[in-house]
């Protein structure tokens, strides 16, 4: 049955309704029954509301739907398919409320296949949309929006997608509902109406087989190149996955995590058994050793049991050495109470010497002070005699002094006199000072006249200079236009100029500058193209960024960031090339298909330019310059065939397209603009008549200001030299009088100095006074001088009679402590001795002591370490013919280690580590055997699994393989799909290889992303999907816009192969979207057709169709095959 829907809301509004539709039409045509000029939107979405009223109308031929809950039955009521025809898990029906493009629309797609037909940006890819947010899979899967709320309709608070999907029952289908809000980006799933968690929807779709992640079943627009990607590893995985119900893919999956999880314990296994037998190797090469070892024991064992008698024999010795302290102790009592009887005869007469060496010091204290009062006494009147006698020096000095003082007067006096007769005399030579004053004011008003008018001058001469500065700066500029005119280089720089408005003042700068940089720069780019050609100049100015042009190209990063630095107000570009790499192309191989040059080719500069320009237009190395003779196509195949992007002719650019649906490769074509940046010496000659004629007049003016100034310099000069001559003979006058009047002032200055030093001198002392004081002031000083000699005579005469007393009292005392310190050293000395006994009979008493308990210790040791009561017969017997004594004991155990030292073994470690070793010998074994027996039932298990899987992926391998191949037969091209097992046991590497080829020339290849062609890709793996149709348990199965990459020839037959697919029992579901098909092609009656299309009228049409359908579907249950309408579009 082929349907053809203008709109897929079901049909029928009520009459009830018509006015609230009407005024619904005026709002979406702008409110007053006009065209919406924003275009109108999509059909489905231009009938908001018609579902819900096509709900309630139960005469409109629609499927009279309400909601159940729980196992509550639905009646189908008049409907295109009845739901028997369904398979579980099939899509039934589709309601859209606020989703992506659509308001509210309801789609009905029938139980077979189902062309969903529609131009792009209708809303085809909703539809797919809808199913993967609507049953529970992942937004990545459809490779758009990643946020859930970005799939509600713009402007939208909410929307909802209800899909009704086929159960086991008929009349009991799920119906899935999930609403989303766009505020919080929140989901509500409902199932049959009542709330249910996405974990349970999910298990839902589990139970119909619907699986979304599987490209076999779910191949949205955006994922249809990662079909093609897919490795051969996962196209098994994913075609287990759609097989049955996943059994296969389980079971691999089992087999994988199996080997995987026995891996280690197979290490394990091998480790050990290795482990083990090193072990044994080891302990073989180690009994002899071992023997030696144990015979080093025995004597050694021989040495411990000597070793038990050395405590006795210590014990015996520690007992004796405690009885001869006792005895030392003993003798020590009797010796210190001797000596304390004897001390006290020597206390009594030691203390009577005391009392009287303390008489005798007392009475020595006493003469101390008597002669210290004696010293004092002399010492004073000493002090006294000798001030006097430095009082009467004094006043001999004194008068010394005086008489020297009054000699040195005289002497002054005199010689003040003669200078003041020195200096009047000197005055009175000194010449009068001439009178110039009147030549002197005659010179000062010449010079005054000469400098006005040498200022004059001078201004005229600046005046002069400076009008002759603005004809010369104009001459220069004037002749560097000229030059600049008459160079190819200044032309460019002119072409530049309106683009880059400060290109000249830049370069002017860089020309300036040249000795700052590190290195040559160059620039602007333009500058240094050499193209003649005036077609490749076109070229060049079409591919190279305008930018570029005027650029500048340095060889140092240094010189390009003071480029930048200057550039940045100028707004001119720097390119750095630090490492030239740019090689002249090769392009011999393209020569064959008419292509001349690269773009590269066209023009010549220096390989550090040729670097920056390709650098900064990658497009000179992706277009060619064709034969102009070539004509369209000839160029299209070239561009396929070959590595060029653009081609250019002269009047013609052809750049190569890919369609962003598919990869087939189309062709633009634009006109070629002239080039404006190339155009050198046109307009020029005009500009250069008129420059040299401006230079000429320049010249004139320059000469003649030059002449001007040049006058008024040469009277500049006369000027300034008749000014100096006066000044000189200005300073010669003025000189003359100061140096007399200077004369005159120094010679006055003289008198002046020399009359106040002569009143300055005072006149002498009175001498004769001053010797009779002093006389008198001597007469006194000698009478007291006197009597202090027969004091400071008493005062000595006192002091020698203490002397001798302080003298006889000191002996005695001398004595007195002589006496005393021998009779207290005898004393000491019998205090020591006894102090020395006490502590030598402390000392023995501890020592008495400790020898008691190391005897007692002793004793303990032995009875701990080697018991009496312990030994047998033997080992007293032993004991008594051992050695008595602790040395002989000694030496028999030394001889008996030197015995067993001499026996040649290694250490003890050697058997601890032979021991070590047997012990872990044993565990290993033990070891080995339980995981052996874990390997061997793992294996097993392996190998149960396997024998399960094995044969049914072969025998589904060799199904896929068998329709592959006739339908790739059908198609004209050959095909198969090989099980690769050459991983062995490493299941996660075996694969599903689809093998292709498309010409009977070429052999056969697996089919991959990069090798085959886009349309060559699409054909094979909508085949291959077919090929699985009648083995797949998935109850749809999605495609969308496969079919775009194909020539029309393969889409036919795909379409053909499609049908014919579709019409086979128990097929499952299948959808297809595209924006096209092709004409002719052959429908059946399990096609189903829904077509999509946009704009203002499509309302009116689809109410047409709506009648159509109603009254050519029958009330009966069952599907029908109508005529097929035709629908203008």
């Amino acid at each position: 049955m082929v349907r053809r829907v203008g709109d897929l809301p079901a049909a029928g509004a009520r009459r009830a309704r018509e006015d609230e539709e009407e005024e619904a039409g005026k709002e979406q045509m702008g409110g007053d029954g006009h065209p919406d000029p924003a275009g109108g939107g999509t059909a489905l979405a231009r009938v908001a509301g018609g579902a819900d009223d096509a709900d309630n109308d139960a005469g409109n031929g629609v499927a009279k739907r309400r909601r159940v809950e729980g196992n509550e039955r639905i009646d189908p009521g008049p409907t295109r398919h009845h739901p028997s025809e369904y398979i579980p898990g099939s899509v039934m029906k589709v309601v859209l409320h606020n989703f992506m493009t659509y308001a509210d629309v309801t789609m009905e797609p029938g139980p077979r296949l189902n062309i969903i037909l529609g131009p792009n940006g209708t809303g085809k890819s909703s539809f797919v949309c809808a199913l993967a947010i609507g049953l529970a899979g992942s937004t990545k899967l459809l490779g758009r929006a990643d946020k859930i709320e970005e799939f509600i309709k713009r402007g939208e608070s909410s929307g909802s997608c209800e899909i009704t999907l086929a159960t086991e029952d008929p009349l009991r289908p799920l119906v899935v509902k999930r609403e989303i809000k766009r505020k919080d980006g929140s989901s509500t799933w409902k199932v049959n109406g009542a709330v249910m968690p996405l974990l349970r929807v999910k298990t839902e779709m589990k139970k119909l087989g619907v699986q979304l992640d599987n490209l076999c079943q779910f191949l949205p627009q955006d994922r249809v190149v990662e079909f093609a990607r897919m490795n051969p590893e996962q196209m098994l995985q994913e075609t287990e996955k759609a097989i049955g119900n996943g059994e296969l893919y389980d079971q691999h999956k089992k087999l994988i995590d199996m080997k995987g999880g026995i891996a280690d314990l197979e290490r394990e296994v091998v480790s050990k058994r290795a482990r083990a037998e090193k072990l044994r190797r080891e302990n073989e090469s180690l009994e002899r050793d071992v023997e030696r070892f144990n015979e080093r024991e025995k004597l050694l064992q021989e040495v411990a049991d000597m070793q038990l008698k050395m405590p006795w024999l210590k014990f015996e010795q520690a007992k004796e050495k405690w009885f001869n302290a006792k005895e030392e102790l003993k003798a020590c009592k009797k010796l210190l109470s001797d000596k304390t009887a004897e001390l006290i005869q020597y206390k009594e007469p030691y203390d009577a010497r005391i009392v009287e060496r303390t008489a005798a010091q007392t009475e020595e204290k006493e003469k101390k002070r008597a002669v210290t009062a004696a010293d004092n006494k002399r010492v004073t009147c000493s002090e006294t005699l000798n001030q006097l006698y430095v009082d009467s020096e004094g006043q001999v000095s004194m008068l010394a002094q005086a008489r020297k003082r009054t000699g040195d007067h005289r002497r002054k006096l005199a010689q003040r006199e003669e200078t003041l007769r020195d200096a009047l005399a000197r005055q009175a030579n000194v010449p009068e000072a001439p009178d110039h004053s009147a030549e002197l004011n005659d010179l000062k008003s010449s010079g005054t006249e000469m400098n006005m008018e040498l200022l004059a001058v001078e201004r005229d001469v600046g005046d002069l200079r400076q009008r002759a500065a603005g004809p010369e700066q104009s001459l220069n500029l004037a002749e560097r236009r000229l030059r600049e005119i008459d160079s190819v280089r200044g032309q460019k720089l002119s072409l530049l100029a309106p683009k880059f408005r400060n290109i000249l003042e830049g370069d002017q700068w860089v020309n300036e500058h040249g000795n700052m940089f590190h290195k040559k720069v160059f620039g602007p780019i333009l500058t240094l193209i050499e193209c003649a050609d005036p077609d490749h100049q076109n070229y060049l100015q079409a591919t190279i960024p305008s930018f570029l042009f005027g650029a500048y190209i340095t060889q140092d990063s240094r010189d390009r960031d003071t480029l930048n630095a200057r550039f940045k107000g100028l707004q001119l570009s720097v390119i750095n090339v630090a490492e030239v790499k740019y090689v002249e192309p090769d392009i011999s191989h393209l020569i064959k298909h008419g292509i001349t040059h690269r773009l590269d080719q066209l023009f010549k500069a220096d390989p550090a330019v040729m670097q920056a320009i390709t650098d900064g237009a990658p497009g000179l190395t992706k277009g060619f310059v064709v034969d102009p003779r070539m004509s369209g196509d000839d160029i299209q195949k070239v561009l396929n065939s070959t590595e060029a992007f653009q081609a250019y002719t002269p009047r013609t650019v052809f750049a190569k397209t890919t369609s962003r649906y598919s990869t087939e490769i189309g062709l633009r074509s634009s006109d070629v603009r002239q080039s404006t940046l190339f155009r050198v010496g046109g307009d020029s000659a005009g500009e250069r008549a008129t420059v040299v004629e401006q230079i000429r007049g320049l010249r004139d003016d320059k000469a003649t200001a030059d002449g001007n100034a040049v006058a008024a310099n040469q009277r500049r000069v006369e000027l300034q030299a008749e000014l100096t001559g006066l000044t000189k003979r200005r300073h010669l006058l003025t000189s003359a009088g100061l140096n007399a009047r200077k004369d005159q002032e120094a010679a006055q200055r003289s008198v002046d100095q020399a009359q106040d030093m002569l009143r300055r001198e005072r006149p002498p002392e009175d001498l004769d006074m001053l010797e009779k004081r002093v006389a008198a002031e001597l007469e006194k000083v000698t009478k007291k001088r006197a009597v202090k000699a027969m004091e400071l005579a008493d005062g000595m005469a006192l002091c020698i009679q203490s002397l001798h007393a302080l003298s006889t009292a000191a002996l005695r005392t001398a004595e007195l402590t002589e006496q005393v310190k021998h009779m207290k050293n005898a004393y000491d000395d019998r205090v020591a001795l006894s102090a020395n006994l006490e502590g030598e009979k402390q000392t023995l008493e501890r020592v008495c002591a400790e020898a008691k308990e190391r005897a007692r210790g002793k004793k303990e040791i032995a009875q701990r370490d080697a018991p009496m009561d312990n030994f047998s017969a033997e080992h007293k017997i032993k004991f008594a013919e051992w050695p008595g004594n602790v040395e002989e004991l000694q030496a028999s155990i030394d001889m008996v280690e030197n015995e067993a030292n001499a026996i040649m073994c290694p250490n003890g470690v050697v058997l601890e580590e032979f021991q070590k070793r047997q012990l872990e010998i044993t565990g290993l074994d033990a070891n080995l055997i339980e995981a052996e027996a874990r390997l061997g039932e793992r294996q097993a298990d392996i190998t149960t699994t396997l024998e399960f899987w094995l044969p049914k992926v072969r025998e589904l391998v060799d199904t896929v393989n068998e329709n592959f191949k006739n339908n790739m037969a059908d198609m004209g091209c050959a095909g198969e799909v090989k099980l690769n097992e050459s991983a062995g046991e490493a299941y996660e590497q075996w694969k599903l290889e689809i093998w292709v080829k498309f010409r009977a020339a070429e052999d056969m290849h697996v089919l991959t992303a990069t090798r085959q062609s886009g349309g060559e890709r699409s054909v094979s793996t909508m085949l291959y999907l077919i090929s699985l149709q009648e083995l797949t348990r998935a109850p749809f199965r999605v495609v969308d816009e496969i079919n775009q990459g194909m020539d029309p020839v393969n889409e036919r037959k795909i379409f053909k192969r499609m049908t014919n697919a579709a019409s086979k029992p128990s097929t499952s579901q299948m959808f297809l979207l595209t924006p096209k098909l092709l004409n002719g092609l052959v429908y059946t009656e399990d096609c189903t057709v829904m077509v999509i299309f946009n704009g203002p009228w499509i309302s009116e049409v689809a109410d047409r169709w709506r009648e159509i359908q109603s009254a050519i579907q029958p009330i009966a249950h069952g599907p029908v095959t109508p005529p097929v309408p035709r629908v203008p579009r």
